[in-house]
This record gives C-alpha cells, sequence and structure tokens, in this order.
C-alpha cells in the first residue's frame, strides 16, 4: 500500500500544473498583447530576447520544438541543476539556506525535470494575489525586465519558508509579501 501511495504521488509530481487563476490568466493576457508589440529599441526588445528574463520564459514556454523553447529549456535545466546542487552543498555545511524545503528530492531535476515550472507559476500566481498590479506597473517594465531567478527566488522563498512571516532583511526587494 505504501509503495503505491508513493507511486501515485510520484506520478501527480511528474506532470506539469500551470492551472491559472482566472486573475493570471487576465494578466498573461496583458502580458502576451505588450510581448507582442514591436519595440523600436530600449530594453523591452532586448529583455524579449533574453533567455535569462521572465518575458522569453512567457512568450516560449507552451511552444514546441521550437529553437526558442529548447534554448529556454537548457536554460531552466542548467538553472535547475544549479539551485539543486547549491542547496544540498549548503545543508552538507550546516550552512543556513534561504528557503526551507525539508526534502530536497523534491527539486531533484532527475525525479522532477518540471519543478522549477511549477515554482515560477506559483510564484505568478502569489503575486497576482498579494500585488495585483505590481507586473503592471511602470509600462508593465517588471514583466520585461525581471529575471527568472529573481522569480524562482521569490517562488522558493514564499513557497518553502523558513519563517512564519520572511523578515525584512531576507525579503528579496521589488516583492510584496
Amino acid at each position: 500500500m505504501k509503495r503505491l501511495s508513493m507511486f501515485l504521488m510520484a506520478l501527480c509530481l511528474s506532470f506539469p500544473t500551470w492551472a491559472q487563476s482566472p486573475a493570471l490568466t487576465e494578466l498573461l493576457i496583458e502580458l502576451d498583447a505588450q510581448y507582442s508589440k514591436t519595440y523600436t529599441t530600449g530594453m523591452k526588445e532586448d529583455d524579449k530576447r533574453d533567455v535569462t528574463k521572465l518575458a522569453y520564459f512567457l512568450q516560449h514556454i507552451d511552444e514546441q520544438g521550437t529553437p526558442e523553447k529548447e534554448k529556454l529549456d537548457t536554460y531552466l535545466i542548467g538553472l535547475h541543476n544549479g539551485i539543486y546542487d547549491t542547496v544540498n552543498m549548503q545543508r552538507r555545511m550546516n550552512a543556513p539556506t534561504w528557503f526551507c524545503m525539508h526534502d530536497t528530492m523534491i527539486m531533484n531535476p532527475k525525479r522532477h525535470p518540471d519543478f522549477l515550472k511549477s515554482v515560477i507559476w506559483n510564484a505568478l500566481e502569489k503575486t497576482v494575489e498579494i500585488d495585483p498590479n505590481g507586473l503592471r506597473q511602470d509600462n508593465y517594465a517588471g514583466a520585461f525586465g525581471v529575471s527568472i531567478n529573481q522569480v524562482i527566488k521569490y517562488g522558493l522563498q514564499t513557497q518553502y519558508p523558513c519563517f512564519e512571516t520572511i523578515p525584512k532583511s531576507l525579503q528579496l526587494n521589488g516583492w510584496k509579501y
């Protein structure tokens, strides 16, 4: 019975879960319209082509078989492995981590390759819940300029907090808690 429940849990964790709230769906529609615009100069056009930015993630995450999707997946795999290895090294050294996941095997890239994608979607859900206009401010500057890495840090810190209320000194700049 225990094996069956473990198998079912692993099976559930292996499927992507990007179910979105109506508020996030609305924001994604707005962002898609912003990303579809052509900007003649400036950071927005550069951010649309930068694999490390949220704009690139949102534009290409649902594509199949494109070079942009391959580039994004490769970047996410590298980022995932880097975070996983760093957290495990910190734990071996008894160093404090910036989030408190009791079982780091949940984030093992080989077992759960879509873990970071779930963290990103959950962080975006939390953002529209706590700060509905956060990514809309300054003509959507945050939606273009924020890095995927920052979204993941915020997601891990809020999904696996070390404190009931995250102290101001540990909160990431630009994010609401």
